[in-house]
């Protein structure tokens, strides 16, 4: 059905064939914005899979290295003992040239009438934010498996990775996804929906000591459990 829509908005069942592949990752799958990985308890992983939550994403940037940012983060926060905070969205319209060479955007849905619908995301963006030392970054991934590296209006901000130790992917690989990192502040001025946080600096692989780290789920449920303890034996 991808393949047919496709070849519909492009004009021709050929283009359809060219992008849509049906023995490889090179087709559209269902990409979370929050990962269900990052959840503990079923209720709220099977929730992930809702639609509100799911958008348009190659296979093989969802398996690739969209994935590996997935668990760069939560390596992170485990590592550091951190609670971040996290938005996740995406920006713009994927196009491909059609049969004229005019770049056009794609959809899941197109009808006899030309209404379209689900437009596949041409960037999927993750902030991460530390709270506590007020440091984050905005990672910046790009949703064309065709593309060889950042180029024109894919490029929206600055690349500050170089900058960012803790995060791990197959860079060398666009096929699994091309990702870039954006200071906070730069990504705003191009993406305003991004919700408003005061910010002091990049999330680099330091964090400071002296910030006033509250305690974690985990340490409140470890004290109730050792305060149960204590009353048990008194």
């Amino acid at each position: 059905m991808q393949r047919q829509t496709v070849g519909t908005l492009l004009g021709s069942s050929l283009q359809g064939d060219k992008y849509i592949a049906e023995t490889s990752d090179y087709y559209l799958d269902k990409g979370h914005l929050s990962a269900n990985a990052d959840f503990v308890y079923g209720s709220q992983r099977r929730a992930t899979f809702r639609y509100v939550n799911i958008l348009p994403q190659w296979k093989s940037f969802n398996g690739g290295n969209w994935n590996e940012l997935e668990k760069s983060v939560r390596t992170y926060a485990d590592k550091k003992k951190l609670d971040l905070d996290i938005y996740t969205g995406t920006y713009g319209i994927l196009t491909f040239p059609n049969v004229k060479g005019v770049e056009t955007g794609l959809y899941l849905y197109v009808d006899n009438n030309n209404n379209k619908a689900i437009p596949v995301p041409k960037l999927f963006w993750k902030a991460v934010y530390d709270p506590n030392s007020q440091a984050g970054i905005v990672i910046v991934g790009i949703n064309n498996p065709y593309l060889s590296g950042p180029q024109g209006d894919y490029l929206i901000c600055n690349d500050v990775c170089s900058k960012i130790s803790w995060l791990q992917w197959d860079q060398k690989n666009t096929t699994k996804g091309y990702l870039y990192c954006c200071d906070v502040n730069d990504f705003r001025s191009t993406v305003k929906t991004l919700p408003e946080f005061t910010v002091s600096g990049l999330l680099t692989e330091t964090v400071d000591p002296n910030s006033n780290s509250s305690l974690r789920v985990g340490q409140y449920f470890s004290l109730i459990v050792l305060l149960i303890g204590i009353l048990k034996f008194l």
